[in-house]
Order: structure tokens, then C-alpha cells, then sequence
């Protein structure tokens, strides 16, 4: 089908289409039953190659052969809204809403990377990228001003697009934090440090106080609220207790 339409190309200059600005049809027989003719156009800066269907001319497919774009819509005639983008390197660009509205939400690239956008035509922001390997990223800001929001560190999320949820986040210096909680909510419950230290917190996000601390083998307790959390006892491998009191910083053995 594709050479049968290059070659008509070569039979038929650039200089021809714009001189005539005018537009026919081929019809194709091998062409897929839901279309029925191949449109063909053209202006001063590309040519424009249109696929439609035959009872009613609706545009299901428009490729800018200069650039190897290839754009795909759905719908009546008059009413054909454009649903996905594909591009000279792979990359695939998905659409949603009406004619005249449509906005980008998603863009798949050849590597396995999927990028997520929100926002009106024209501005769609980036909020998520997934790599192949499953890491995703999330961003904040409007568009072209994106920022990750986890900007010295890798996050990871679980759960569907919109619902998504922090499960984990690796900071630059090794450590690594586990979250749990719905989304806007996700608070962290451990941590764990190179060095072989685990902490657990309790608490609401953003009021997450920590209780708990291993250590070589030695397990702490700490009460108060975050910011104030007291060491109150010690339990250390071979049974024995230690107790302490005192404020943060400050505690004394019993």
C-alpha cells in the first residue's frame, strides 16, 4: 500500500500539486474495508497525505511526509477528533476530547519510557515518566517548567494512573524510605541507612514520629512527637535491658 502511494508521488511533482491546488482520490481495493479511498493535498511548505472513509469522509489518518509524521483521528465528518500522533523516531502520542480540544495524555517512546500529561490544549504538563525497568517519576509545575518532585533521589510508585502511590524513595546518599498510605497521604514507616540501621516511624504524614531503631543487632524504643523523640530503652542481643530518661539528646541510664 505504501509503495503504491510513493510512486504516485514520483509521477507527480511538487511543482504540479502546487500549481493546481487541487486535491483527488485513488481508490485502493487491497485498502482495509473501513476505508475506502486515499485523499491526497498539498501546500507551500509539506504534503499532506489524508485517508478516509469512503461513505462519509470522515479522516481516520493524516501523515506530513516531510517530517514522517503520522496523525490518526476518529469520528464523523465534521466531527473527527485527532487520538494519537506516531513520529519519525517511534514515539507515539495519544489524545483524548473533542475536536478542537484534544489534549495530549500520553506519550510512548520506542526505549519502553511512557510519559503521562494533565492539562488543557495546549497545556499539558509532564506528571509522571515511567522508565521500562518500572521506576517512575513524578513532576510538579506547569508546562515547560516541570520539576521532579523528588529532585535528589529516585521515587517509586504502585497503583493506576491517577491513584498512583509513593511506595519508595532511594535518596543520593543510599538511604531508602518506605511509604504507605493512599495518595497525598503516603507516609513513611522505615527507613534504612548504608550503614545497616533501620529506623520505623509512626504517624500521619508529615507528623511521622520514630519509635523504633535497629542497630547492630541492639533494638531501640524512642517515645515523643517528631522532632522530640526520646531514647527510652534498649534491648540488646545477648537479653539484657537498659532503660533511660531524660529529653532528646540528653538521655541517661537508669
Amino acid at each position: 500500500m505504501q509503495s503504491a502511494s510513493l510512486s504516485l508521488f514520483d509521477e507527480v511533482t511538487k511543482t504540479t500539486w502546487l500549481r493546481q491546488k487541487r486535491s483527488f482520490s485513488l481508490p485502493l481495493g487491497a485498502v482495509p474495508h473501513v476505508a475506502k479511498e486515499w485523499g491526497f493535498e498539498a501546500d507551500d511548505s509539506e504534503y499532506v497525505w489524508r485517508l478516509r472513509r469512503g461513505e462519509n469522509g470522515a479522516k481516520l489518518r493524516v501523515r506530513l511526509l516531510h517530517s514522517g509524521l503520522v496523525k490518526y483521528y476518529e469520528g464523523e465528518k465534521g466531527a473527527e477528533r485527532k487520538v494519537r500522533s506516531v513520529f519519525a523516531n517511534g514515539a507515539v502520542a495519544h489524545f483524548e476530547g473533542e475536536r478542537g480540544a484534544e489534549r495530549k495524555v500520553r506519550k510512548e517512546f520506542p526505549s519502553g519510557q511512557v510519559q503521562y500529561y494533565e492539562g488543557g490544549q495546549g497545556a499539558e504538563r509532564l506528571v509522571r515518566s515511567e522508565l521500562a525497568d518500572g521506576t517512575a517519576h513524578h513532576f510538579e509545575g506547569d508546562k515547560g517548567a516541570e520539576r521532579l518532585e523528588s529532585p535528589e533521589g529516585t521515587a517509586y510508585y504502585e497503583g493506576e494512573r491517577g491513584a498512583d502511590r509513593l511506595v519508595r524513595a532511594v535518596r543520593a546518599d543510599g538511604a531508602v524510605e518506605h511509604f504507605e498510605g493512599e495518595r497525598g497521604a503516603e507516609r513513611v514507616v522505615r527507613e534504612e541507612f548504608p550503614s545497616g540501621i533501620v529506623q520505623y516511624y509512626e504517624g500521619e504524614k508529615g507528623a511521622e514520629r520514630l519509635v523504633r531503631a535497629v542497630c547492630a543487632g541492639t533494638l531501640l524504643h524512642f517515645e515523643g512527637e517528631q522532632g522530640a523523640e526520646r531514647k527510652v530503652r534498649a534491648e540488646f542481643a545477648d537479653g539484657s535491658v537498659e532503660h533511660y530518661e531524660g529529653e532528646k539528646d540528653a538521655e541517661r541510664l537508669l
